[in-house]
């Protein structure tokens, strides 16, 4: 009886907790909402088909303007291939007449053997033949050189042509393959858009849902305080106040979603409004700036006209005075001093327009940046709005599974009215469906930040490559800029080598230009480098970051690849199952015809999960040959500087052991010399000597650094790789041992089962009819029992070969780990003691050079730093679990201790106790008791059943008569019953 009441109390107090309301949105809000979502998406529809419109044309141009450049390349081509036929043949020709002139002498001796002439006549006729031949010879082996030259240059035309021709190919089949995915794209369009249109409805409408819902609850409230000033029974008030509690309480959390969802709308459009107003921004700039641009572009052709006018000129007066053998040395030098000037003039304009274009494409490249960022915050923004949604989801799922736990366990009470039966379903499916409303909810939301954290790692991307884009074109126009002033040097030289006296002063001029030139190309280098050169630093920065972002990708990939193999064998294992059940359901076919239903959606969840997994498998492998060929790229990159360094570091010990020979030997001189005036040269000499060798000690004491860090990054190299393979075989000895432990606990398992059977078999063996099978029966579990221990004692033999290896491993693995640490914090220490100075640098410089170089290294520092403690905790943690491993091996290794396990009426009397115990907590009626208290006894030995009968019935008299859970104290009634 007071199980009931007990029930039914708790039953009342859970019916007030959810109020079933049932918002109502009118059909004119509906039309109202679908309407603007019709007219909202119809102009993104007619945006985006302009867009793919005006790709269209682009693309289409493309390819006619490609398709024509083929043809032309093709044409251009063709013809010269024909040409280079044609000559190869005309040359063929002229080889042929060649060889038929070697014949010429003998046609002539034949020629004066026939005419009877004398031989002083024919020895003149040959002679004669071969003078003409050599000089016919001479002739044509000119036209064959000249032909062999044609056809050369042919051959390199039609090389570059035909290279020409495959890179039109190349682009026009790429130009293809863009129309065939904006073609794709527009059939997909309409699609895509739809469903944007249903998702915005659908989110509208949820929202709309809930206003309604509070309109509702308001009005139920309402409702709830006109009933409690009529209502005078107090258990009906008692009822409406509960259910107005509750309703308030519903009422407060609608309000603040509605709210929520509101403030997240109004902030999401103000930073859209933000990027926008970014975008238009950056839009009229760049107008701005390529009108300038262009305005500066002409500046420095109006200079480049003004040095060729003068440079003509000079070219003019040079080739006079070849013809006339004079120069004209004062209209020369004016000339040179007038260009020397325009190029001036021309360099102003030249280094104006590099710092104006760099100055923009700086501006434009930080709008875009901002631009990403601004995207990027924004989606990091909605991913924490997402988890807190996320998050509330999971409180109330788990809230109300505690609950439907509670109901059932109700449910499973013996002696429930039908009345209580029916409640307690009501609301389980009340329940049921809030879990499935949170459910999906926690669905929507995973979906949301997945597609969100694909967004931000993208836009990642995109920064990366900004930045890379930028020191690509840094470093190219740095090499381009050394290449010249390479080939201006080469020029000055090949100029000095010609020593002609009579073109002195042409010459004195050209070196003069050249110098200047020079001298221009240096300085521009300088200022250059002064301004992208912790540019041109960041780039290893990026490197780094680059390849720990495809590492991560492709971990990611894999982890999803695993998860999706685990799932196609869990539904591989369901299918099996449902194919069996049909195999049983052969003669009942309705059974059957339900059974392939429930299977028709496994199987397609089946072939589905199949498909996607082998695309995963694909993006895998790009990952993982990404991730390699970048760690690759890494490891050259590093041999290389190596080998430079090495390489610098032998010439300049090589400078400094020619320079102490030379100190050396002037040392001798001096020590010869006697007179004073030699003697300062060599002392000048001396000093100079010195100099230039601590300038080399300097540049040596350098390179040795920067050695230095490079061999210290190779052993964190060598460290890591080492770290990485003894995990990957530590982890392998340790699933070992996993699956050891699996069988033997396999085995103990069945090792009780036959047991058990033994027990049953020796409780059978005094009334059995037949003993022969009985017997049988036993001798098969008694072998089976054997062959147990037996594959019981082999596991444990190899299990222990296996923790033995997986011990060594472990602590060669935590050797490894703790070098590691070691090394990572002498690390920290040494930045956090670079970081007190570089700080007050940065704060209390005067130069801003310096400040500003201070404030980059500080970056640097801080984030190196924030770098390392999370490699530090990492490192911890790894080191941690190992230790963990290890206690567990240990702990397996160690040899079990000798139990008690035999079984004493105290040790039975305290198990019946706490089983009684269990029921009075629980309020379970008598006979429940009684069936529990049995059927501990039927699980122990038969020689020990009698026992345990008897002892169950005195614990079931104590606990019967026991009310307070508090007051049946286990060990006080087993002494009270003489037991213990």
């Amino acid at each position: 009886m007071r199980s009931i009441v007990f029930l039914t109390f708790v039953l009342l107090t859970f019916a007030t907790e959810v109020i079933r309301v049932d918002p109502y949105i009118s059909h004119e809000d509906r039309r109202k909402l679908e309407k603007k979502a019709e007219q909202k998406f119809a102009v993104e529809l007619l945006k985006v088909r302009k867009h793919q419109d005006h790709l269209k044309q682009h693309i289409k141009k493309q390819l006619a303007v490609l398709k024509a450049r083929k043809e032309t390349y093709q044409k251009v081509r063709d013809s010269a291939i024909n040409e280079k036929k044609s000559v190869s043949n005309e040359i063929a020709q002229l080889n042929a007449q060649i060889k038929a002139l070697d014949l010429e002498p003998a046609k002539a001796r034949l020629e004066a053997k026939k005419t009877n002439s004398t031989e002083s006549v024919a020895d003149k006729k040959v002679a004669d033949a071969i003078k003409k031949a050599v000089a016919d010879k001479l002739k044509l082996s000119h036209k064959v050189t000249h032909k062999t030259l044609k056809v050369e240059k042919i051959a390199k035309r039609i090389q570059h042509y035909t290279k020409k021709l495959s890179e039109a190919d190349r682009d026009y089949k790429r130009m293809e393959y863009k129309q065939q995915k904006l073609h794709a794209k527009i059939t997909t369009t309409k699609k895509d858009i739809e469903a944007k249109k249903n998702q915005y409805i659908k989110r509208a409408l949820r929202q709309l849902e809930r206003i309604a819902r509070v309109s509702a609850i308001k009005h139920m409230i309402k409702k709830i305080e006109r009933e409690l000033d009529q209502v005078e029974n107090e258990e009906e008030r008692k009822k409406l106040i509960n259910k107005q509690k509750t309703a308030v309480t519903m009422l407060k959390r609608i309000e603040a979603r509605v709210n929520i969802h509101k403030l997240r709308k109004s902030q999401r459009k103000a930073r859209w409004n933000h990027i926008a107003n970014v975008i238009k921004g950056m839009n009229n700039y760049k107008k701005g700036w390529k009108y300038d641009q262009k305005l500066r572009v002409l500046e420095v052709a109006k200079a480049v006209t003004a040095v060729n006018a003068i440079q003509k000129r000079i070219n003019t007066l040079i080739h006079s005075a070849k013809k006339t053998g004079k120069v004209d040395a004062m209209e020369l030098n004016k000339l040179t001093d007038k260009k020397n000037a325009a190029m001036n003039i021309l360099e102003k304009a030249r280094s104006a327009l590099e710092l104006f274009e760099e100055k923009g494409e700086k501006t434009i490249r930080n709008y875009k940046l901002r631009i990403l960022r601004l995207k990027m915050a924004d989606a990091k923004i909605r991913i924490s709005e997402h988890q807190l949604s996320k998050d509330a989801a999971k409180v109330t799922k788990k809230e109300f599974l505690t609950r439907i736990d509670k109901l059932k366990k109700l449910q499973k009470r013996m002696g429930l009215c039908p009345l209580n039966r029916l409640r307690i379903k009501r609301r389980l499916r009340v329940y049921k469906k809030e879990v499935s409303i949170a459910t999906r909810k926690i669905r929507r939301n995973n979906k949301r930040i997945h597609s969100l954290k694909i967004r931000v790692e993208s836009i990642e991307r995109r920064i990366r490559l900004i930045q890379k884009k930028r020191i690509a074109k840094i470093v190219r126009k740095l090499n381009h800029l050394k290449g010249k002033l390479n080939g201006v040097r080469h020029q000055i030289m090949a100029v000095r080598v010609r020593k002609n006296s009579t073109q002195k002063d042409i010459l004195m001029v050209k070196v003069r230009t050249l110098q200047n030139i020079e001298k221009q190309l240096k300085n521009s280098i300088r200022r250059f480098v002064k301004r992208n050169g912790h540019v041109i630093r960041k780039l290893e920065q990026l490197r780094k970051a680059e390849l720990e972002a495809a590492r991560k990708y492709y971990k990611n990939k894999k982890a999803i690849a695993k998860r999706m193999k685990v799932l196609i064998n869990r539904l591989r294992i369901k299918v099996a199952i449902f194919k069996r059940k049909i195999d049983k359901c052969k003669n009942s076919p309705f059974k059957q015809v339900r059974v392939i239903r429930l299977m028709k959606k496994y199987v397609k969840k089946l072939e589905r999960a199949i498909a996607s997994r082998k695309d995963m498998k694909l993006k895998v492998s790009t990952a993982h040959s990404r991730y390699i060929t970048l760690r690759t790229k890494a490891i050259n990159r590093l041999h290389t500087r190596r080998s430079e360094l090495y390489a610098r570091q032998a010439w300049l010990l090589s400078e400094l052991k020619a320079l102490a020979k030379r100190e050396t030997d002037i040392h001798n001189t001096i020590k010869k010399t006697t007179v004073l005036k030699a003697m300062k040269g060599l002392y000048k000499e001396l000093s100079f000597i010195r100099k230039e060798g601590k300038r080399v000690q300097l540049k040596l004491f350098k390179v040795v650094k920067r050695i230095q860090k490079v061999n210290q990054l190779f052993f964190r190299h060598n460290q890591y790789t080492a770290i990485r393979r003894a995990k990957v075989v530590f982890k392998k000895y340790n699933k070992k041992f996993v699956v050891f432990e699996k069988r033997k606990a396999s085995l103990k398992r069945k090792m009780a089962v036959y047991q058990a059977e033994q027990n049953e078999i020796f409780k059978k063996q005094p009334y059995a009819v037949n003993k022969n099978a009985l017997n049988d029966r036993l001798r098969l579990v008694k072998q089976a029992m054997s062959d147990i221990d037996a594959d019981f004692a082999t596991v444990q033999k190899q299990e222990k070969r296996v923790i033995v290896r997986a011990l060594k491993l472990s602590h060669e693995y935590d050797g490894l780990l703790k070098v590691k640490l070691s090394d990572l914090k002498v690390r920290l220490a040494a930045k956090q003691k670079e970081r007190p100075v570089v700080s007050k640098t940065a704060l209390y410089t005067i130069d801003s050079n310096k400040q500003k170089h201070a404030v980059r290294r500080l970056k640097v520092i801080d984030s190196s730093i924030e770098e390392l403690d999370n490699s530090i905790e990492k490192t911890i943690r790894k080191i941690k679990k190992t230790h963990f491993r290890i206690g567990k091996l240990k702990a397996a290794l160690r040899p079990e201790g000798k139990k008690c396990n035999k079984q004493t009426d105290c040790k039975i009397c305290r198990k019946l106790g706490k089983v009684a115990k269990y029921g009075i907590v629980h309020h379970e009626s008598d006979s429940i008791i009684i069936n529990r208290l049995r059927s501990v006894c039927t699980r122990i030995n038969a020689d020990r059943q009698k026992e345990c009968y008897h002892q169950a019935m005195n614990m079931a008299m104590k606990a019967l008569h026991t009310f307070d859970p508090s007051k049946f104290v286990v060990s006080e009634v087993c002494s009270s019953l003489g037991k213990c």
